[in-house]
């Protein structure tokens, strides 16, 4: 999703990412801790974390983190 150059709403990504959740994939990369200047499209990936209904998966979710910066946001 951070390729697109339109940001994509929140409830958009929550809804793709639990639609693949449910497909059963071992990992699923599902977005990015960095500077909303550098990747303004994943400005929202808490968000996008707390909205997930991780509760029927036993997919493993990773993200990026580029710094200590972006692991504390979280």
């Amino acid at each position: 999703m951070q390729g697109v150059k339109s940001f994509i709403p929140t409830e958009i990504k929550v809804e793709y990412l639990q639609f693949l959740l449910g497909v059963g994939f071992h990992t699923l990369d599902f977005g990015n801790f960095v500077s909303p200047r550098a990747v303004p499209q994943m400005r929202d990936t808490a968000k996008v974390l707390d909205q997930l209904d991780l509760s029927d998966t036993k997919t493993e979710l990773l993200a990026i983190v580029a710094n200590l910066r972006g692991a504390s946001s979280t």
